[in-house]
């Protein structure tokens, strides 16, 4: 996958970079944001995916201006 030079220049300052593989809606995030995001959400235990949107949140930004942005998406979802 070949990143343009403004999602790379975002990736860089930590934001998630939305990304469509052929049908399928994706992000790309730092390797580093995706191991904290497995170390916080991976548990053998059941659970409900909505129970993880918050941590998901402080994982992908905790000095994020505009965490709305991510609030109403998951509203939509």
């Amino acid at each position: 996958m070949i990143l343009t030079a403004d999602q790379l220049k975002a990736l860089d300052q930590g934001e998630p970079i939305p990304v469509r593989i052929e049908d399928k809606d994706c992000v790309v995030v730092h390797k580093d944001v995706f191991d904290r995001l497995k170390g916080l959400l991976y548990d053998n235990s059941e659970w409900a995916p909505r129970e993880a949107y918050p941590a998901i949140l402080r994982a992908i930004d905790a000095d994020d201006e505009d965490t709305d942005q991510y609030l109403d998406y998951l509203k939509d979802s």
